[in-house]
C-alpha cells in the first residue's frame, strides 16, 4: 500500500472523532509547517513543536504523512496522536523533540508551556528516545502526569499498527499510479481528521469542513462529506446527515452552520439544500430503510420551510436572502463572494436559479424516497410539485437571447453573470433537450468555462472574473454536481472528460503540495494555497485558501 507521504503547509494534524472522543470546546489540533517535521499548535496563541534539524535532513525516507500520524524510518522518527489531547512518539539522537518558548523547568525532560486555552508538556525519555507532547486545559501538573501516563502505558509500535491498518480497512478501487493511490489515502485521512465525536449540543459523530479554522458543522458541506465517508464507513456517513437534522428547529429550518456549544449559530440564515439527494444515493449503496425513513420527515419539513420563507413575493420561485458584507454579500447561497449578487442591494428577492434547481432535485428524490417507502401518495404530491416548479424555473428564468439560465430581478431583468449556478437545472432535469445541448455549448467553450482545469466560479470572459474564491476559482463541489447533470442528459464524453481534468489536477497540487485545497486555479498554474480568498475588494482576507478540506476530498473519492 503507498501511503500518503508528501509534506506541505497548513496540513491538519489532529485526533480523529472516528477513534475516540474528541473536545471541540478544547481542542488540540496543529497545522503544519512550511519546514519538514514542524508543527504549529493552533491555540489563541501558536505554539511551535517539532524535531530538531530534521528541516534540514537530506532525502528522509518518509513511510506516512497524514492526519494523526507521522512516521519516518530514515531518520528514525514518528509522531502518533493516541487521544484527544495526547501524543507519543520516538526520535533520533539528531532529531530531538522540542517546544519553541517554554518556560522555565525544574527538569530539562519536562518542558512545559501555557497560553489562556490551557497548557502543553512535552515529556521526553532518552533513554528509550520516546517522548509525550499533551494539553490540558486546566493545569500544568496535569499536563504532565498526562504525558507521564501515556509513556508507561502506551506502545508506540502498537499505535502505528492501529493508524496505519485504519486505510487497510476503508473500501478503495484499483490504482492506476502512485500518486494516484497516495492522494486517494490523502483523501480518506482528510475525511478521517474531520470528523469529530458526540458531544455538548451535538448528539453523534459529525463532520466539519476542517478542524481549522472553519470548526462548526455546516449544513451543505455535510451533504457533500457523504459521497466520499462512505468509503470509511456507511455508517458515518448516515451520521453526517442525521447529526445535522438533529439541530433543526421544529419549524423546520436548518442553520447555515452548527456547533455543540449554540447548536443553531443563525436562525435566519440556511445553505443549499442537498439532503434527500445525499440519502437517497447513499441509501442506494446501503439499502437501509430505517436511516431512509428517519431523514425523510426532517428534510420535508425543510423544503416546506423553504417555499414559506424564502418564496417572499409569492411568484412561486424561491430568493436566497442578500445582506452581508461584499466580501460575502450571499452566505446563504454558498457562493459567498460570486458577482452574481455585486449588484444586488440588501433584501431584494432575487429568483435565484440555483436555489430553485436545488428545491427541484430535492422535491424529485423525495418523490422517489417516498416510493421506497410506500408513501404513495406523499410521493405524487412531491413529484407533481416538482413538475410545477420545472416549468416556473424554464419560463422565467432562461434567457432566450442569450441561451442560458440566470437569476431574475422581480421587475423580469436577469442579472447576466455567468457561473456555475446556471448548470444545475441539468441536474434538476429542467431544460429540454435543445436548451439542455446550448448550456453545454457554453459550458465546453474554452473561453467561457472550459479551461485548463473546469469549472471556473465565473466565466473566464466576464468582467468579474478572477481567481479569489467565487469569483474564478474552480470548486470541486460544483463539478460534481455538473458532472452528475451531464449524466443525466448522456453528456458522457464531457462528463468523463471534466472528471478526469479534475483528478489529475488534484493528483498534481497534491504531489507539489502535500494537500487537497478548498479551490483552485482554474488556469491550473497557481500554486493554490497562493490564490486570493476574499481579497479583490483590496482587503486582505482573514484566511488563505484552506487546506486538508474536506468536501474537496471527498468529491475526489
Amino acid at each position: 500500500m503507498k501511503y500518503p507521504d508528501v509534506w506541505g503547509k497548513g496540513m491538519i494534524f489532529a485526533f480523529s472523532g472516528i477513534e475516540g472522543k474528541t473536545d471541540w470546546f478544547h481542542p488540540f489540533i496543529a497545522t503544519t509547517d512550511s519546514d519538514f517535521g514542524q508543527f504549529i499548535f493552533v491555540f489563541d496563541e501558536k505554539i511551535q513543536f517539532g524535531f530538531k534539524n530534521l528541516n534540514n535532513c537530506e532525502k528522509p525516507r518518509t513511510l506516512i504523512i497524514s492526519s494523526d500520524i507521522f512516521l519516518i524510518k530514515e531518520p528514525d522518527v514518528a509522531m502518533v496522536f493516541v487521544e484527544k489531547d495526547g501524543i507519543i512518539g520516538r526520535y533520533s539522537s539528531k532529531f530531538i523533540p522540542y517546544l519553541e518558548n517554554p518556560e522555565e523547568s525544574k527538569c530539562a525532560n519536562e518542558i512545559i508551556a501555557s497560553t489562556k486555552n490551557g497548557n502543553v508538556a512535552l515529556v521526553i525519555l532518552p533513554e528509550k528516545k520516546i517522548f509525550s507532547y499533551v494539553f490540558d486545559f486546566k493545569n500544568r501538573k496535569t499536563a504532565v502526569r498526562k504525558a507521564r501516563k501515556i509513556l508507561s502505558e502506551v506502545s508506540i509500535e502498537k499505535e502505528i499498527k492501529k493508524k496505519l491498518d485504519f486505510f487497510n480497512k476503508v473500501d478503495y478501487p484499483k490504482f492506476n499510479s502512485d500518486i494516484e493511490e497516495k492522494t486517494y489515502f490523502k483523501a480518506i485521512s482528510i475525511m478521517k481528521v474531520n470528523c469529530e465525536s458526540k458531544q455538548g449540543k451535538i448528539n453523534r459523530l459529525w463532520t466539519t469542513p476542517d478542524r481549522w479554522p472553519h470548526r462548526h458543522m455546516w449544513f451543505w458541506d455535510s451533504a457533500f462529506h457523504t459521497f466520499g465517508n462512505r468509503f470509511i464507513s456507511p455508517q458515518i456517513a448516515e451520521c453526517t446527515l442525521l447529526a445535522v437534522l438533529g439541530c433543526q428547529r421544529k419549524d423546520g429550518f436548518i442553520s447555515i452552520t452548527m456547533s455543540p456549544e449554540k447548536k443553531r449559530l443563525y436562525e435566519n440564515i440556511t445553505q443549499p439544500p442537498l439532503f434527500a439527494w445525499a440519502a437517497l444515493d447513499l441509501f442506494q449503496e446501503t439499502k437501509n430503510y430505517d436511516f431512509l425513513n428517519t431523514v425523510y420527515n426532517g428534510i420535508c419539513r425543510y423544503i416546506k420551510w423553504l417555499y414559506t420563507n424564502r418564496d417572499r413575493d409569492g411568484d412561486g420561485l424561491l430568493e436566497w436572502i442578500v445582506d452581508g458584507p461584499p466580501t460575502s454579500k450571499c452566505g446563504e447561497c454558498g457562493m459567498d463572494n460570486s458577482p452574481r449578487f455585486d449588484d444586488v442591494y440588501p433584501d431584494e428577492p432575487i429568483a435565484a436559479i440555483d436555489l430553485n434547481c436545488f428545491a427541484i432535485n430535492e422535491m424529485n428524490c423525495l418523490s422517489q424516497i417516498a416510493e421506497i417507502l410506500k408513501k404513495k401518495e406523499e410521493s405524487l404530491i412531491w413529484k407533481k410539485l416538482a413538475e410545477e416548479k420545472k416549468k416556473l424555473v424554464d419560463r422565467f428564468l432562461w434567457d432566450p437571447e442569450h441561451r442560458f439560465y440566470y437569476d431574475r430581478r422581480r421587475d423580469g431583468q436577469f442579472i447576466r453573470v455567468k457561473t456555475p449556478a446556471s448548470f444545475l437545472p441539468l441536474l434538476a432535469e429542467v431544460p429540454d433537450v435543445k436548451k439542455a445541448s446550448q448550456i453545454h455549448k457554453t459550458l465546453i467553450n474554452k473561453n467561457v468555462f472550459w479551461t485548463d482545469f473546469p469549472i471556473p466560479s465565473t466565466a473566464k470572459n466576464e468582467k468579474s472574473f478572477c481567481k479569489d474564491m467565487w469569483r474564478g476559482g474552480t470548486w470541486l463541489n460544483y463539478n460534481f454536481l455538473v458532472y452528475r447533470g451531464l449524466l443525466k442528459y448522456g453528456f458522457k464524453k464531457t462528463a468523463r472528460h471534466l472528471l478526469i481534468k479534475t483528478k489529475n489536477a488534484v493528483e498534481k497540487w497534491y504531489k507539489e503540495k502535500g494537500s487537497i485545497f478548498e479551490f483552485y486555479d482554474p488556469d491550473n498554474k497557481i500554486p493554490p494555497q497562493d490564490l486570493p480568498r476574499k481579497d479583490w475588494l483590496g482587503t486582505k482576507g482573514w484566511t488563505r485558501t484552506i487546506t486538508d478540506y474536506q468536501w474537496s476530498a471527498a468529491i475526489y473519492v
